[in-house]
Formats: C-alpha cells, sequence, structure tokens
C-alpha cells in the first residue's frame, strides 16, 4: 500500500477518535459487554472489507489500493481507498464506510462492527 496523500475533506461530525467500540457477538444482549477495538484495528478491518468489496465489483485481485487520510479543520475525521474508478470513503465519527461503484452511485455502505465479522467469518472459513 501506498500512501498518496493527505487530503482536506469538508464531513460533519468529525472528531479525533482513537478507538471504535464493536459488540461481542450481533446477538449479545449485554451492551457492557462492548470491548473497544483500536483504531489500528479497526483500519485493518476497514482495509479488508475495502479491498474484498472492490474485487466483488470486478478489479482484479492484486491491485494497488490507494489510501488519502481525510482531515476537517486539520482533525482526522477518516480515508478515502481508491482503485481502479472505484471509491470507499471511511467517516470515522459515524462509523460507516460508504463503497461507490465506477459510476458514483453508493454501491455498499456498511459499519467497522461489519467490516471486522466479515474478518472473523473469513478466518473461520479457512480454519
Amino acid at each position: 500500500m501506498q500512501l498518496r496523500g493527505v487530503i482536506r475533506m469538508a464531513c460533519d461530525f468529525c472528531a479525533d477518535a482513537s478507538s471504535v467500540v464493536i459488540q461481542l457477538g450481533a446477538a449479545d444482549p449485554n451492551p457492557s459487554q462492548a470491548v473497544p477495538m483500536q483504531h489500528a484495528e479497526a483500519l485493518e478491518a476497514v482495509r479488508h472489507a475495502v479491498r474484498n468489496t472492490f474485487i466483488q465489483l470486478g478489479v482484479a485481485d492484486g491491485f494497488q489500493l490507494n489510501e488519502h487520510i481525510l482531515l476537517r479543520s486539520d482533525i482526522y475525521c477518516g480515508r478515502r481507498f481508491l482503485a481502479e474508478g472505484l471509491q470507499a470513503i471511511w467517516f470515522v465519527e459515524e462509523d460507516q464506510v460508504k463503497i461507490h461503484a465506477r459510476d458514483g452511485a453508493v454501491a455498499r455502505v456498511l459499519t467497522v462492527e461489519e467490516a471486522a465479522r466479515w474478518i472473523t467469518t473469513e478466518d473461520r472459513k479457512v480454519a
């Protein structure tokens, strides 16, 4: 992966977020069981989900994923991923990743928790 630079982008509700909270299982009724996911772990889950979705949208496996840090008023608010005409934007504060098709239409919206579950599901398939 190659970091290509910093982009300043207007995004609502952006704030400096060092961790994202995920639940221990979709059916867990006890919200006090929430476990903080470090930003680096959340970022890896998002990258993985973006890569897999881009492949599902027709990008050849092994493509170069370009990544940009998004700032609003000099405060980190997310990431932008680009590859072969596709784009995904992760809005950290909103906990949303919006993946756009080549025509610009939103192809998929997911949370960091959904991205993390995707990795866990794939790990189980491999094992």
